[in-house]
């Protein structure tokens, strides 16, 4: 059966407050490594490099708030940290999963939010089942970050030496394959409540060929989410898996994304450029707005849209208007067909 293809929009509830600062902005995106002795040397060195590229408009006062934040907040979170700061002393600070290779400094009248909605959109909520003959250990979560952790204790039936041959064999196999069973369905049925309430696009199961087997088959039966076996055995490599498992995902469904963008625009279910998308969004009619935003187009509006001052870079605003309306944002690869950074899929 061909995978499904996972929802890819995130949580923006947040930022559209975060919209609604006192200007000026700032976003910063530092690398973030933890896998090294010196991680969070190596942070104050990116916050560093990041500092000498703000205006002198950020005053000491800023520029404190910032170190005192980084300092209590650790790196250990993903591969990059993002800083939003508004003009009036509101901050966001945000780990993401995929770092640049420098940090990276954005300043403007709205933020530049396209690297936390990647990031969020690449967080997609899943289920992790380690089974084995007597149970599994079960545990959600949203990206790397857990939600919530089950046990799931069946009966074990010990196997002793000297086994009974005959029908007492045939009956002791049958016995064990039926505690099996019963153990498989009560880890499915766990682990697919789990799935249902966190939103999980993906459930993998790891452990022992048959216990896995049978508990994936289990959990076939029970859910639409797409469910995996995992080969790897211990932690680290369970943890790999799926992370590629994830990644999978999420290219996925941008490729169906972007397929369906191209075939709306052939359809008059779609829009392209920053004009007709920014005309689309003042109208209400933008379901999804499509991002690709690299921080290097500095295309600035010359009109107000909505509440937006004329000055606003034209992707920022964008973003901030759909985030108005309640449309999805997601963040593209380059898309010929978009014609600039931002397209739309419409309501009507």
């Amino acid at each position: 059966m061909a995978p499904h293809t996972p929802v890819i929009a995130s949580e923006v509830d947040d930022l559209r407050d975060v919209c609604g600062w006192d200007a000026p902005f700032f976003t910063a995106v530092l690398p973030a490594r933890s896998d090294v002795a010196d991680a969070e040397h190596r942070l104050e060195v990116r916050w560093g490099n990041a500092r000498r590229q703000l205006s002198p408009q950020w005053t000491d006062d800023d520029v404190s708030d910032i170190e005192s934040l980084l300092a209590g907040i650790g790196h250990d979170g993903g591969a990059a940290l993002a800083i939003v700061r508004g003009g009036d002393g509101h901050t966001l600070t945000e780990f993401l999963p995929a770092s640049p290779g420098s940090a990276a400094v954005h300043e403007g009248v709205l933020p530049a939010l396209a690297p936390i909605i990647e990031g969020r959109q690449r967080s997609l909520a899943h289920v992790v089942v380690e089974a084995d003959k007597s149970g599994a250990d079960i545990v959600a979560f949203a990206g790397a970050n857990v939600l919530a952790t089950d046990r799931v204790d069946g009966e074990e039936l010990h196997i002793h030496r000297g086994h009974p041959g005959g029908w007492s064999q045939q009956r002791f196999q049958q016995r064990a394959e039926n505690t099996w069973n019963d153990n498989a369905d009560d880890v499915a049925d766990t682990a697919a409540s789990l799935a249902e309430q966190i939103g999980a696009q993906l459930i993998a199961v790891a452990g022992p060929p048959r216990a896995k087997a049978m508990v994936a088959d289990a959990l076939a039966e029970r859910t639409g989410v797409d469910v995996v076996k995992v080969d790897s055995g211990d932690p680290d490599g369970i943890a790999a898996d799926v992370v590629t498992l994830l990644d999978d995902a999420h290219a996925r469904s941008v490729a169906a994304l972007s397929e369906r963008f191209r075939d709306g625009l052939a359809n008059d279910a779609a829009v392209a450029g920053i004009e007709a998308t920014i005309d689309a969004l003042v109208e209400g009619r933008v379901d999804t707005l499509l991002v690709n935003d690299d921080w290097t187009d500095d295309t600035v509006l010359d009109r107000r849209v909505m509440d937006i001052e004329p000055g606003a870079r034209a992707v920022d605003a964008a973003v901030a208007a759909a985030l108005r309306t309640d449309a999805d944002v997601v963040v593209v690869p380059n898309l010929a067909a978009m014609e600039g950074p931002v397209g739309a899929l419409l309501r009507w």
